[in-house]
């Protein structure tokens, strides 16, 4: 019996760590990493989605990985797990690290569980879009990649299974919330040992089992009622261990102070209507009738409920009299340099619907966003200095730098308090005013880099405290903020720009793995023959030097207006260049025109931003590019040289070599899929190796790189006219 209750108690540990890490990996999302994910989880998550054999196959591996050894399974693990060579080798070098303990804990996991097989449809069916995008993305830092509904579903699913118990109830306090109750005293107390090795939640404070429960709970009952009670009816429906009255909200909003909803209609009014309402009203709170105030609050106020006025005004006079001035000089202040509320914030809707949702409890109202670019603005006004830079590890992403304003730190108590008055902040740990920018800064870099350019320009162009270079993702990708240390790129051997020494990736089922999806040829009509271009004379951009080796072709490309620059004067080389990238290139390079109205049917095509669209969209019609096996299209991965080969090839006509012989020593790392198109390319001296006979199919590559590849065609093209 004792072995039993201890073999299951393991079973159950092994569960509670995957609860662990689906929220651990959150604070990697959301506190410090922008949109990646800790290689160690990135790759358990890839791991647990295998059959059982490659999950026992890959845990023997790891078995054997220590610190010191960690790079020769690179090879080994990359025939199993779908992730980049370098992706691998962080995870490795991380996982090596690990205490004894904890890698037996996850060595087990991977042994024994496996994501749960139900359709992303059958979520979606239930109503519960918000908190499902919200799990989607804390575990693996992507709103649409669903298995991080199915983990979630499948740990609790696997923990009832295993206690004969349910771990979903009615909170006592409020019965549309959510109450999670996991595990006997023993357990908890193995699961406290376990949270004290898991750094992203002791960051956060967490470290203990009862701790990182709470916060779960928080997640979800952050959003609104409505969603709550689909989320339950989901769990019941599918036997995923809910045990409550299923009780239908007659609201669907989370709780909203009384104060907080004054805040949110006052910052719609004019500045002489609110000094009316802080006159006439709050300042005669205490010294007149409550009654004759209320009437006098609903003249101003207008669209508020009577109720609420109510509550609102009784909540004011409860407040200590510095409280009650921190209030009026927020109202007074709020809003005092913005003057058009006729913001266009569809470019980057998923950040707005973020803040909607802080503020108000409602990713719709957009009285939050409202509130938030007034703050902003009042910095802004008071101060006159800018407090939002371009990140300086990526500068793509945001930084924000308060408490260098002098005016900050004059009225930072003052923005506490309003921070602490709404519910819909404090019911997450945020505090203070800086718990609430650190929370902002990583909410807003966690999102895809189009949509993060322009919210900058739009901060930029309203003057609310940007102060950066602007720089667009449709010209360049930042280098990633978490990699392993990169080797020294050697410069390709062919010779100056005619090596073409980066080629890059495409079109195929990417990735560069063995699971990637064979890639249709192109009919006859993907090719426009390119026409000659003059080379362009002077070098405008002040970051490639007239000795690179890549020059001349980079430049010819800009004057071909295939390739443009950066607003920084800069046109950065030795960046990489990501998969939206690529095809953009690709399609102005062959002469495609971007399709006016895309409709592409990849699961992420909302991550593709409008600048890549069309393009992407024409490119899939001529073939050039196809998706990956799960119907997505990754437009922010990185292209790897075997990846571009497949993409160009098919792009200017050409078919790969059938029974194909490479004479490189890494032959054995080209995927099948691509290797007839790579022999094609060397034939043709469009791509050649580097000076070790090696052809590094996996690397990723750089614009250089790409644009050498993409001139080489064009030259090949024309020489075929010519002929």
């Amino acid at each position: 019996m004792g072995r039993v209750f201890r073999k299951l108690s393991k079973k159950i540990i092994c569960l509670c760590l995957g609860a662990a890490m689906v929220f651990g990996m959150t604070f990697s999302v959301s506190y410090g990493m922008g949109s990646d994910i800790n290689p160690v989880q990135k790759m358990i998550l890839e791991a647990i989605d295998l059959d059982k054999s490659d999950r026992l196959a890959f845990s023997d591996l790891l078995e054997e990985i220590t610190d010191s050894n960690y790079l020769d399974y690179v090879d080994d693990v990359s025939d199993i797990i779908p992730l980049s060579d370098q992706d691998i080798a962080a995870a490795l070098k991380v996982y090596g690290n690990y205490p004894s303990t904890y890698k037996s804990r996850l060595l087990f996991m991977i042994d024994q569980f496996n994501l749960s097989k139900i359709s992303a449809k059958d979520y979606t069916t239930f109503g519960f879009r918000r908190i499902q995008k919200m799990i989607n993305f804390e575990v693996t830092g992507d709103y649409y990649d669903d298995r991080g509904i199915r983990l979630f579903v499948s740990i609790f699913d696997n923990l009832r299974l295993l206690t004969g118990k349910d771990a979903f109830y009615d909170k006592a306090s409020d019965v549309y919330k959510l109450d999670i109750k996991v595990g006997s005293n023993v357990l908890k107390t193995e699961m406290d040992k376990l949270i004290t090795n898991i750094e992203t939640l002791n960051n956060r404070g967490i470290d203990t089992f009862d701790e990182f429960i709470d916060y779960v709970e928080g997640v979800i009952n952050a959003h609104a009622n409505i969603e709550i009670y689909n989320f339950k009816r989901f769990l019941k429906s599918e036997g995923l261990g809910y045990s409550g009255a299923l009780e239908k909200p007659t609201d669907d909003g989370p709780s909203v102070t009384p104060i907080q909803k004054l805040y949110l209609e006052l910052i719609s009014l004019s500045k002489a209507e609110r000094d009316l309402f802080m006159f006439n009203v709050l300042d005669a709170i205490g010294d007149g009738n409550l009654a004759d105030i209320r009437k006098e609050a609903e003249k101003i106020l207008g669209s508020m409920p009577s109720e609420d006025i109510n509550a609102a005004l009784e909540a004011f006079a409860s407040y200590s009299d510095d409280n009650k001035a921190t209030i009026k000089w927020a109202i007074k202040y709020f809003g005092m340099s913005v003057e058009d509320e006729g913001f266009d914030t569809s470019k980057f809707n998923d950040i707005t619907e973020r803040i909607n949702f802080a503020f108000t409890g409602d990713y719709d109202d957009v009285k939050g966003f409202m509130l938030f670019v007034k703050v902003l603005g009042t910095l802004r006004g008071l101060s006159t200095d800018d407090f939002i830079y371009d990140a300086k590890d990526d500068p793509y992403k945001i930084d924000i730098n308060v408490s260098r304003l002098a005016v900050y730190n004059t009225f930072k108590s003052k923005l506490d308090v309003m921070i602490r008055a709404m519910d819909t902040l404090t019911a997450r740990g945020i505090n203070s005013f800086d718990d609430y920018i650190e929370e902002f800064e990583a909410t807003v870099n966690a999102h895809p880099n189009d949509q993060i350019y322009y919210f900058k320009k739009f901060l930029w162009e309203e003057r609310f405290g940007y102060k950066g270079s602007l720089p667009n993702p449709a010209d360049v990708t930042p280098e990633p903020t978490v990699t392993p240390t990169p080797e020294v790129t050697p410069r390709p051997t062919g010779g100056g720009g005619s090596s073409g020494g980066g080629g890059s990736s495409g079109g195929g089922g990417g990735g560069g793995s063995s699971n990637t999806t064979s890639t249709p040829r192109p009919t006859s009509t993907a090719v426009v023959q390119p026409t000659p271009t003059a080379m362009p004379g002077a070098n405008p951009f002040t970051d490639l030097s007239d000795t690179h080796w890549a020059k001349d072709n980079m430049l010819e490309l800009v004057t071909k207006e295939v390739l443009t620059g950066y607003p920084d004067g800069s046109v950065k080389p030795d960046l990489q260049v990501t998969r939206a990238e690529m095809a953009v290139i690709i399609a102005k390079a062959i002469g495609l025109s971007p399709v006016d109205k895309p409709d592409l049917k990849f699961k992420d095509k909302d991550e593709i931003g409008d600048w890549a669209a069309g393009y992407v969209q024409a490119a899939v019609d001529k073939n050039i590019i196809v998706g990956y096996e799960d119907d997505t299209f990754r437009p922010s991965n990185k292209l790897t040289r075997e990846e571009m080969v497949v993409m160009v090839m098919k792009a200017f006509g050409y078919e790969a070599v059938e029974k194909a012989e490479l004479k490189f020593a890494d032959n054995a790392d080209i995927g099948s899929w691509s290797y007839g198109f790579v022999a094609k390319a060397v034939e043709l001296e469009i791509v050649v190796g580097y000076p070790d006979n090696t052809f590094k199919p996996k690397k990723d590559v750089t614009r250089a790189e790409a644009s050498t590849v993409i001139v080489n065609c064009i030259k090949a093209a024309e020489a075929k006219a010519d002929k």
